[in-house]
């Protein structure tokens, strides 16, 4: 059911064949149900026009002093990524740096700070806004020896407003308005002979994990011997970074650089330069604005080895407010780490997902140290939401998708590796937007990057545990897909297991009812529907591996006016409640290990989802009720649904994540019963 906004799905069912007519009917409501599914993976909520494409780079040093790039998640061509180079620049020995008392953290007074939210990140920005040179970034040389002086100055020409806050910019610098022999590139491509510095720093990163440079960037570089630099240096001489040489021609683009290796070091200087050679090839060069140094300190507190309890809850990373996205938990509103803290939840599971292109490890950052504050851990996804690119299903482009894929996955799993240790591949993969297509992910092309991932994950984490993408039910074509995968596992990788856990999503079809006391007994031969897949892992060699259920739940929208096509499969919240104690019931303690019967299997179970959404009609159905444009988008207030939106209450709590409907109650007494009372209400009013 997961994805970008809060994810969705109800099952997939299996067929009785009594008759044309009834095969027929099965096969309609079937699609409405696989319609549901399809969109939780196909349909993401449409998100604004990003003001700019960004890329994160990762700078490691070698034994042997060379610097290495990899990219995380680049959306660069193979051409873009060979002139995108490590590399390291030495300032001539005649130019001394000033002796200078490291640069503190910059403090935004305008910025919204909440004392619940752990936020470890610190900052400098040159913005170009204000004056300039200023005390961050206030070395400005010309190293050639042309006789002319030309070096970084501030520019109107051209400006970028700053993606997450959306600021308006009218300022950036460009290579040489600066100096007294500075150009104005209105009237002038760059000059020929050009070694301009901007020199940052000295910080002190003494007390620092990582650190990380931020800088939106304009080029145009037509001859090759011509390039833009970024480095790092704790001498002041020798700067260690990466170089755009041309030719390069690209629009605002911003550049995420973790510098690894220079966190921790008490006097290190940030160095931007602009060379070019001596013949006529010239073209206009470099812009730069928004240029942010970022460190970070370890909490004192982590929950890498955390295992607070056997119950948690599915929460989207990022929330829609109007047009924009937002953390879910985020300076100025902790509502959610609130709310899980009263339900006694222990664990979180979200999707890792990129905005503008990127994971944004600050927001991801700020969730995990606070949640890990009030003793809840995290279930990280890396699914299709965590790349930009789409063509994981595509044959022909396979190998490329994997290897972007768990380069960003090995990334995730390095930054955040004393704080998260179990991270889930993928999430529903085997969801069929319709009865009689392929799976969302073909089996054997889910073997290969399961395969591919979990050895990045443990590259990136050693004592990382890996679970197998929760299937999108427990019915019979669930456990066909289990077998493919490892028929492509053996025949394809070497037999590999490449997974510790595996996962499953047990909800109820239209078929076998919503009541978990019947439709998790449905299955003939065997106790629950869930121990065929314990059948089929002890069939390959995985009789020992436990199970996380990292979904399961019910749709509480019995007597709303939208419910629109789940008449039929939606609950009042009292049965939602009770659905949950005697579901959860079943699996923690009827669900047994295939080859010990009397071991438990289930580990984890963990609650679709925090909140009550609502989902475009179309979106749930199929076909558009209404004229007019097409509404993708999610809705999570009340007073924004229309009547188009077919109500996905799912949640804890209401739409305004704060209301706690009686499945919460009953969460947070789990496994004792809920004592509290609740009254009735009218549902129109959500």
């Amino acid at each position: 059911m997961l994805d970008g906004g809060n994810g969705m799905n109800t099952c997939n069912k299996s067929l009785t064949l009594i008759g044309v007519l009834a095969v027929a009917l099965s096969l309609l409501l079937m699609w409405q149900t696989f319609a549901l599914q399809a969109a939780s993976v196909v349909s993401a909520p449409s998100t604004p026009t990003p003001t700019m494409n960004e890329i994160v780079v990762s700078i490691v040093v070698d034994e042997y002093g060379t610097p290495m790039t990899d990219f995380v998640s680049p959306p660069l061509s193979d051409t873009a990524q060979n002139t995108l180079v490590p590399t390291i620049l030495s300032l001539p020995a005649s130019l001394t740096l000033p002796v200078a008392t490291p640069i503190s953290p910059e403090i935004n007074p305008n910025a919204v700070r909440d004392a619940n939210l752990i936020d470890k990140w610190e900052t400098n920005i040159e913005d170009f806004e204000t004056d300039f040179p200023r005390w961050a970034c206030q070395t400005l040389k010309d190293t050639s020896d042309d006789g002319f002086e030309r070096y970084w100055g501030k520019d109107d020409t051209r400006a970028v407003a700053d993606p997450v806050n959306s600021v308006p910019s009218q300022w950036s610098a460009w290579v040489a308005r600066g100096g007294a022999d500075g150009v104005d590139p209105t009237a002038s491509d760059y000059p020929a002979n050009m070694d301009a510095w901007m020199l940052c720093g000295p910080f002190d990163f003494g007390t620092h994990s990582k650190m990380m440079v931020e800088m939106d960037t304009w080029l145009e570089i037509i001859d090759t011997d011509d390039l833009l630099f970024l480095g790092a240096s704790t001498d002041g001489n020798h700067f260690t970074g990466v170089q755009w040489k041309g030719p390069w021609n690209s629009d605002w683009m911003r550049y995420h650089i973790w510098f690894n290796g220079f966190a921790g070091q008490t006097n290190v200087w940030i160095g931007v330069a602009f060379h070019s050679d001596a013949d006529d090839e010239r073209a206009k060069g470099a812009w730069i604005d928004n240029l942010g140094i970022w460190r970070y300190t370890m909490p004192e507190n982590t929950c890498g080895s955390v295992d607070a309890g056997n119950k948690g809850i599915v929460v989207a990373a990022y929330e829609w407010s109007g047009d924009k996205q937002y953390p879910i938990i985020r300076h100025g509103d902790t509502i959610a780490v609130d709310k899980l803290v009263a339900a006694n939840a222990a664990w979180m599971r979200t999707v890792f997902e990129q905005q503008r292109g990127v994971v944004h490890v600050r927001d991801y950052d700020r969730m995990v140290d606070t949640l890990c504050q009030h003793n809840i851990s995290v279930l990280g996804i890396v699914n299709h939401q965590t790349l930009v690119r789409q063509d994981f299903n595509d044959a022909g482009s396979v190998i490329s998708y994997r290897t972007a894929f768990s380069s960003t996955t090995n990334f995730l799993v390095r930054h955040f590796a004393d704080r998260i240790t179990y991270w889930e591949v993928w999430n529903e993969e085997n969801l069929q937007p319709s009865p009689n297509s392929p799976p969302y992910v073909a089996p054997a092309l889910y073997a290969g990057l399961l395969h591919e991932t979990y050895a990045a994950i443990k590259n990136g984490n050693p004592a990382a545990q890996v679970v197998f993408g929760g299937l999108a039910s427990a019915w019979g074509n669930s456990r066909d897909y289990l077998a493919d995968v490892y028929n492509s596992l053996d025949n394809d990788w070497g037999a590999a297991r490449p997974f510790d856990y595996f996962a499953v999503h047990p909800y109820f079809d239209r078929v076998h009812g919503l009541n978990p006391v019947d439709y998790m007994h449905s299955d003939s031969g065997y106790n629950t529907i869930v121990d065929k897949f314990l059948q089929e892992m002890y069939n390959n060699d995985d009789g020992n591996k436990k199970l996380w259920i990292t979904e399961v739940g019910w749709n509480s929208a019995q007597g709303d006016p939208n419910v629109a096509c789940l008449w039929d499969i939606v609950t009042t919240e009292q049965e939602q409640a009770t659905y949950l104690k005697s579901g959860f019931d079943i699996l923690f303690n009827e669900v047994k290990l295939w080859n010990a019967p009397t071991v438990s299997a289930v580990e984890k179970v963990i609650w679709y989802q925090y909140r009550d959404t609502g989902l475009a009609y179309e979106q749930v159905c199929g076909t558009r009720r209404v004229a007019g444009g097409l509404q993708t988008q999610r809705v999570y207030a009340p007073e924004a649904m229309s009547a188009e939106d077919v109500p996905w209450l799912y949640g804890l709590h209401r739409t305004d994540k704060r209301t706690p409907k009686p499945a919460q109650c009953a969460f947070a007494a789990y496994p004792l019963p809920c004592q509290q009372l609740f009254l009735p209400i009218t549902l129109r009013g959500r």
